[in-house]
């Protein structure tokens, strides 16, 4: 029996598709059993309360999450956490700021995160090439 060339294999696989799509709706939950943290980040400048912002984005992730998992959806989900991702780096940026006089190690964490946005916007850019 012959194999598939990798390129086909690729396309047929959609497990990044349901890992990203699975840690999004977690991470959307957990806005919604634990939103303190996530209101602690949201930039002071934006109008209305942290609160709504922590929520908008739980439902944004969560949103987005399922979008991936669902074969149908799944282009218009990776275009999606491109731009989740993208709208979330202010959030990232903030807590850079706050957290100056955090532990090393948490502060070390926040600016991490910054440049990790980079491979999640390239994983989601490959789901929606190979969906």
């Amino acid at each position: 029996m012959a194999t598939s060339p990798p390129e086909l294999q690729q396309i047929a696989n959609p497990a990044p598709a349901y890992r990203m799509g699975a840690w999004l709706l977690g991470m959307g939950a957990l806005h919604f059993v634990a939103p303190k943290p996530f209101d602690g980040i949201v930039p002071a400048e934006l109008p209305g309360s942290a609160r709504f912002y922590t929520y908008a984005s739980g439902v944004g992730e969560a949103a987005t999450g399922a979008l991936l998992l669902a074969p149908r959806t799944r282009k218009l989900g990776a275009l999606a956490a491109v731009a989740l991702f993208l709208a979330v780096f202010p959030a990232n940026v903030n807590m850079v700021r706050l957290w100056k006089d955090k532990p090393l190690f948490m502060r070390l964490g926040a600016i991490a995160r910054l440049p990790l946005q980079i491979p999640m916007i390239v994983a989601a850019l490959k789901i929606y090439r190979n969906s």
